[in-house]
């Protein structure tokens, strides 16, 4: 293994950990919504992105739940190189659907939910 930080690294200073922090990104407007997701944003000054994943209890029990959340963090860590440089606190919703998308499929959404960010 190399050593030194990995560029898809997510290490605890990228994350949203606090409910306050969480409650301060969901209180702004800012959003931009895909098939599958919903990401609300706001702006911060540390210079680094920090994002938070929120998976609510309609998209069913703490199994199904927990599974979408990773799925929806391997997808954010995949994109960390594009979402590394920007100034923004992220929350990560995921739409309510019966159809199953991989991360692949999230990664790929969250690819064309950056450029609206910088508008």
């Amino acid at each position: 293994m190399a050593s030194g930080p990995s560029r898809y690294a997510f290490p605890k200073s990228h994350r949203l950990l606090k409910r306050d922090a969480f409650l301060r990104v969901q209180s702004s407007s800012h959003r931009v919504a895909s098939r599958h997701l919903v990401i609300l944003y706001l702006k911060n000054n540390l210079g680094h992105v920090r994002v938070g994943i929120t998976v609510s209890k309609r998209h069913g029990k703490a199994v199904r739940r927990n599974r979408l959340k990773r799925v929806i963090r391997a997808a954010v860590r995949l994109s960390m190189p594009q979402l590394r440089t920007l100034s923004l606190d992220l929350v990560v919703l995921p739409r309510r659907s019966d159809e199953v998308v991989g991360s692949r499929g999230l990664r790929e959404e969250i690819g064309t939910l950056i450029p609206r960010f910088l508008i």
